[in-house]
């Protein structure tokens, strides 16, 4: 099991789907979608959206854009490069 699984899994999450659906695969897929979701969001080039997640310490669109996202969250720190 992944750190990032392991984080939601902590929060209810895996039950409710066990709950719900009978297995966990409809968890684990979701689980793998979470991290390919955006990081942050600009809204009509005005209202700058991020991760709660986000180090304080990235201010740019640039930063977050180098961030790699096909990896896994790491759980016990905010996200950096």
């Amino acid at each position: 099991m992944t750190a990032h699984a392991t984080h939601i899994q902590v929060y209810g999450f895996y039950e409710e789907c066990l709950r719900k659906y009978g297995s966990a695969r409809v968890w684990q897929v979701l689980t793998d979608l979470f991290d390919y979701l955006p990081l942050s969001a600009v809204i009509e080039n005005q209202l700058f959206c991020p991760h709660a997640g986000l180090s304080p310490s990235m201010d740019t669109l640039d930063q977050i854009n180098q961030i790699h996202r096909f990896e896994e969250v790491r759980t016990s720190y905010t996200l950096n490069t």
